[in-house]
């Protein structure tokens, strides 16, 4: 990774180190933003079906490790370790491969994270900062490593972080998710591990200036737009660097996003920047999330604390029904999975044992369509799909 001397010499730092940072330009005022929460509406019946997908054949795999989505009406599994896609259709019946490990065309050396762009096909992204795109008929047309626009010596990186220079971001690989926008730009999560700036060392500047969201173009590589600091309510903590993520989708030009730790969401127009919040909090939730000091600390306890205390999972809009859905755990002794659903700024719906890590990924008329934690006992893949009654 691109910081992994900053990040040796911020475990062996022992004192505090001083710098003088500058302030975002492009901050979000979370402070003035209109709250526009409406009261629960009555909640429809909620019918959850699954299907146990057999593949056909040997030489069909799976590391069940990867993500779903939906586009049109087929159901994709992205397998992030094989580098490859499996097509399904919404009954769970396999139609076939799509891509693989390799060089050629048709190929890609990894898949950590992919997106339909529209009407103009596919874009991946790797582990390793690759992004490719595809056509519609997977023949690959651009490939290019994401140009962070470095022309600082690696002395002045060190010596000047600015949360505005795009040098000292990365992407936050630990968020699984890109999204397209209009023209050709998909937005990823991004993340700084500067050495001397981070929430360990800056805690209040770094949540209030540090983006976490970048917009990049596909046609100069570029990130050419930062935005989205943390949220306010990361100033009640010095830091919980295990909850910490930003949850985001787009539709057309608007942005949704929120925060692992966040009861509220943000809606924001990517045209002008205007924003409000809305949105409730989950049903009991732990949330007297222990802090840390020390980045072993945090990596050593990070699937403890995950187990322990509860967060927001993900966020999803489906534009065809008009309705966003935000899953959660509740964490403690319960440990349940929940998923609430939104219309407009209205919760009408706030629904619980839910198979775990359950999260929305699309829609298929009259179904939506989740995802789960894998079964690697059974070695199956599972298809959830749900409707309301």
């Amino acid at each position: 990774m691109k910081f992994y001397v900053f990040i040796c010499l911020l475990c062996c730092c022992a004192c505090r180190l001083n710098v003088d940072v500058p302030e975002a330009r492009n901050k979000v005022d979370y402070e003035h933003l209109p709250l526009f929460s409406s009261p629960k509406a009555e909640g429809k019946g909620f019918v959850l079906d699954s299907i146990v997908i057999s593949l056909p054949g040997e030489d069909i795999l799976s590391s069940q490790t990867g993500t779903f989505f939906c586009n049109r009406d087929t159901i994709y599994f992205a397998d992030r370790q094989l580098a490859s896609l499996l097509l399904f259709s919404p009954e769970g019946r396999f139609i076939g491969y799509r891509l693989q490990r390799g060089n050629g065309p048709h190929e890609l050396n990894g898949l950590f994270a992919i997106a339909p762009a529209g009407d103009d096909g596919y874009v991946t992204l790797d582990e390793n900062g690759y992004v490719c795109v595809f056509n519609n008929h997977w023949k690959k047309i651009r490939q290019f490593h994401i140009d962070w626009q470095a022309g600082r010596s690696y002395e002045e990186l060190y010596n000047a972080p600015d949360p505005n220079c795009y040098d000292i971001y990365e992407i936050q690989y630990s968020v699984n998710c890109i999204r397209p926008v209009s023209g050709s730009c998909v937005v990823v999560p991004i993340v700084t591990e500067h050495v001397k700036y981070n929430a360990y060392e800056e805690a209040s500047h770094f949540y209030d200036n540090a983006y976490t969201l970048g917009v990049l173009d596909l046609s100069s590589g570029k990130i050419s737009r930062m935005m989205c600091q943390h949220s306010p309510v990361y100033r009640r903590y010095k830091y919980i660097p295990n909850f910490q993520h930003v949850l985001f989708d787009i539709y057309q030009d608007t942005l949704l996003f929120s925060f692992e730790a966040d009861p509220l969401i943000y809606k924001m127009s990517l045209q002008d920047n205007n924003a409000f919040s809305f949105g409730i909090p989950g049903k009991d939730m732990k949330t007297d999330y222990r802090e840390t000091g020390r980045f072993e600390e945090a990596d050593k306890s990070y699937q403890r604390d995950r187990r322990r205390y509860g967060f927001y999972q993900s966020l999803k809009y489906i534009p065809q029904t008009g309705l966003l859905f935000r899953s959660y755990s509740k964490g403690g002794d319960s440990g349940e999975y929940c998923l609430q659903v939104y219309r407009g700024h209205t919760l009408v719906g706030d629904y619980g044992e839910l198979p775990a890590k359950f999260q929305v990924y699309g829609y298929i008329a009259p179904w939506y369509y989740a995802c789960a934690a894998p079964d690697f006992e059974k070695e199956n893949l599972i298809i959830y799909k749900f409707k309301f009654e």
